[in-house]
């Protein structure tokens, strides 16, 4: 039996096969373009802070690539057509859905923020210039769009739609929150001496070791793949990606000023009030479970999004 096209047993291997593909090249494509950015170097000015990035961040710029050059291939085989309907998870008339999103995940951590300081767990980072916090500022938000949306129609658009071809709701939903959650929680290891071409399998092994360490493991994967639970009911019952793309937003604008904007409190648990990631806290938890829970209240009388799905809610 065949679904637009893709075989209902292959629908899991075509996503396997793609994150597979995303991670083993991204992998190999870091070496390369580290030396790349290096050789550049010496040929006209590049930034400091670009220079001086860890190597993990060039697997990661290069496991993004991959994914977004992967990303209509990818929809042309679940979907059986061209990449414009990648689209139609948009309404134009709900686009004010992605404001509303917005203000919600802005408002969330910034609530979460303060009262992190206000107990004592952190404090806030008085040493940034006026003009170094609005260059900052102004890239988080550039980058929150960007990623937000990128992330949504590969995660919520294409992954789970995709799933629901075949499993039901609560499979689909939980699966691709799983996977969610994983791609975003990984080590953040200590640049290797000497980049070779195999170093970025090494060090995609050694992002990977927090998953064997418990208190690295918790609450973070808990409430990133909370977060992809969230995501997906706002994309089930908004009929589009608009509002959990804003959500999306609101949320990585915080993540990457979070460990900006504060410092650490001398004596403060880390485990319960987070670190500069932010999202590493069972404080944190709690903040996402009111979010999940507003947002169920006031979407659920709203009209689903009709889905694929074989099982149902």
């Amino acid at each position: 039996m065949r679904l637009l096209g893709v075989d209902r047993l292959s629908i899991g291997k075509v996503f396997a096969l793609y994150i597979g593909f995303v991670f083993l090249g991204g992998s190999l494509l870091a070496p390369w373009a580290y030396w790349g950015v290096h050789s550049l170097s010496t040929v006209v000015a590049v930034p400091n802070s670009i220079l001086s990035s860890p190597f993990h961040r060039y697997v990661n710029r290069m496991c993004l690539f991959i994914a977004i050059a992967g990303l209509v291939p990818l929809w042309r085989r679940v979907e059986g057509h061209s990449a414009t309907g990648l689209w139609g998870c948009f309404p134009r008339e709900r686009c004010m859905d992605y404001w509303r999103g917005c203000r919600l995940g802005f408002l969330s951590l910034a609530c979460l923020a303060g009262i992190v300081m206000a107990a004592g767990g952190r404090d806030v980072n008085t040493a940034m210039s006026p003009q170094s916090l609005a260059i900052h500022c102004l890239n988080a938000g550039l980058s929150a769009l960007v990623v937000g949306f990128l992330e949504e129609i590969l995660f919520r658009g294409v992954l789970f739609r995709g799933l629901c071809k075949q499993y039901s709701f609560a499979t689909s939903a939980g699966v691709s929150s799983a996977l969610y959650a994983s791609l975003h929680f990984f080590h953040r290891p200590e640049s290797p001496p000497l980049v070779e071409w195999w170093t970025g399998i090494q060090t995609l092994a050694a992002m990977g070791s927090g998953f064997v360490d418990l208190k690295l493991f918790l609450p973070s994967f808990a409430n990133f793949f909370l977060a992809g639970l969230i995501l997906v009911l706002m994309f089930r019952v908004t009929g589009g990606l608009w509002f959990s793309a804003g959500l999306h937003a609101g949320w990585i604008f915080w993540l990457k000023s979070y460990g900006r904007l504060t410092v650490p409190t001398a004596g403060a648990e880390g485990w319960f009030w987070g670190t500069s990631r932010f999202i590493d806290s069972w404080l944190a938890t709690t903040v996402l479970l009111v979010v999940g829970a507003a947002c169920w209240i006031r979407w659920r009388k709203g009209a689903s999004y009709s889905l694929p799905n074989k099982g149902g809610m």
